[in-house]
């Protein structure tokens, strides 16, 4: 088993750190890589962009909701929409 060394052990101003915080310090120093996380969640953006960037929402949503109507079997004509108006 190890040990687990939890925060950063604060050292006063010229003290000498002692040989184990050293090693700690060593062994816990953890590079986090940022840009290419971002570079790769920009590029997976990108191609979601690509996919939806033509659609039309309007377009889109008569068409569901025709297609729910059809699932109903509701019948949509020429007078129910003239009557509506």
């Amino acid at each position: 088993m190890g040990s687990l060394v939890l925060g950063n052990k604060a050292t006063a101003p010229g003290a000498e750190v002692d040989p184990e915080t050293v090693k700690y310090r060593r062994q816990w120093k953890i590079n986090v890589d940022k840009v290419t996380r971002y570079e790769q969640e920009i590029c997976e953006a990108e191609k979601i962009w690509g996919e939806v960037s033509g659609l039309d929402y309007k377009e889109m949503k008569a068409r569901a909701i025709e297609k729910a109507r059809k699932k109903e079997g509701i019948t949509y004509d020429e007078k129910t929409v003239e009557s509506k108006k």
